[in-house]
C-alpha cells in the first residue's frame, strides 16, 4: 500500500536513514489500537519516505507538497486495522516532519518471474548486530560468494518461520555495472546505520543497489511482500521491480474502498 501523506512544512528536515524514526511512528500507531492480537502481529515491512528532496549535511531536507511511504504486509486484516488507527490521527510528526494522511492506493499484483531485477526501496542487511560487538558492520562486498550465502541462509529462515515449505538456494546477481558506476563516482551503496531493537541502538550494514534473483514464484513473492534480509520489520530490505520504476499501476484503497488486498502492497 501507497500511503500518501501531506507535508504541514515544506523544507523541514530528517536524518539521511529514517527508518528507525518510521518504525517507532508505526509502532505507536499500532498501540493505539485496541486489538492487542493484531497489533503484535508485526508482520509488516515498509520503505523510506519519499518525496522532493535535498541532501544537506543534517540529513534529508524535503520540498515537495505530498510524501509517499510504501508500507506492505500479507495479511489484509492486519493493513485494514493499521489504516484504522493511522487515519484517527490528524497530524503525525517524524521527526521535524508534520504530517497529515490523506489517502492510499494499492500496489495492483505485479508480474512476478522466476528471474526478475530488483531495486532497494530501503536498505537490505545480511549480518545480524549484536550488542557491544562490530560484526554487523562488517563489509562484505555483494560479489562475494558469502553475501549470497547469507541472503540465502536468512531467507530460509524466514520462509521456515512463516510456516512456508524450503525452496533451492537463490541464485543472486548484484548488478555489476551500477557497482562500478558508483565506485567510480565516489558514491556508496553501502553505509552504515542504527537500528533500535527493544529501545537498544545497533548498528548495521546496509546495501541499496539493483539485483536480479532467480528463485521460485513463491519465494519471490515472500521476498516481494515481505522484504528480504534481516530487520525487515524495522523497514530495511523493502524490493521494487525495476521495470515498475515510474510506470507503477495503483488502485484507491483507503479512504474511498478498502478491496482484499491482493500483492500484500
Amino acid at each position: 500500500a501507497r500511503i500518501v501523506f501531506s507535508l504541514k512544512n515544506k523544507g523541514a528536515i530528517v536524518p539521511f536513514h529514517h527508518q528507525h524514526l518510521l518504525a517507532r511512528m508505526i509502532k505507536g500507531i499500532l498501540g493505539d489500537g485496541m486489538d492487542s492480537d493484531l497489533t503484535n502481529l508485526g508482520n509488516y515491512h515498509f520503505s523510506g519516505l519519499k518525496g522532493q528532496t535535498k541532501v544537506i549535511r543534517a540529513g534529508l531536507q524535503f520540498f515537495s507538497n505530498r510524501v509517499t511511504l510504501v508500507f506492505a504486509t500479507s495479511q489484509t486484516d492486519f493493513l485494514f486495522y493499521f489504516l484504522q488507527q493511522l487515519f484517527a490521527h490528524e497530524q503525525l510528526e517524524l521527526g521535524a516532519l508534520r504530517l497529515h494522511p490523506l489517502f492510499v492506493e494499492e500496489e495492483l499484483p505485479q508480474g512476478l518471474k522466476e528471474k526478475t531485477k530488483y531495486v532497494c526501496l530501503s536498505p537490505l542487511v545480511v549480518v545480524r548486530a549484536d550488542f557491544n560487538d562490530s560484526e554487523g558492520k562488517q563489509f562484505i562486498h555483494p560479489e562475494e560468494e558469502s553475501f549470497s550465502e547469507l541472503l540465502n541462509q536468512v531467507t530460509a529462515e524466514r520462509m521456515q518461520a512463516a510456516g512456508l515449505v524450503s525452496f533451492p538456494p537463490l541464485r543472486i546477481s548484484p548488478d555489476i555495472a551500477y557497482l562500478r558506476k558508483i565506485q567510480d563516482s565516489q558514491k556508496k551503496f553501502a553505509r552504515i546505520y542504527t537500528v533500535f531493537e527493544n529501545d537498544v541502538p545497533y548498528e548495521v550494514r546496509g546495501y541499496t543497489l539493483p539485483l536480479s534473483i532467480e528463485a521460485p514464484l513463491e519465494v519471490h513473492q515472500f521476498l516481494y511482500d515481505q522484504g528480504i534480509g534481516l530487520y525487515t520489520q524495522l523497514g530495511f530490505g523493502m524490493l521494487d521491480l525495476v521495470q515498475l520504476v515510474g510506470e507503477r499501476k495503483t488502485a484507491p484503497l483507503w479512504p474511498e474502498s478498502f478491496g482484499m488486498a491482493l500483492s500484500g502492497r
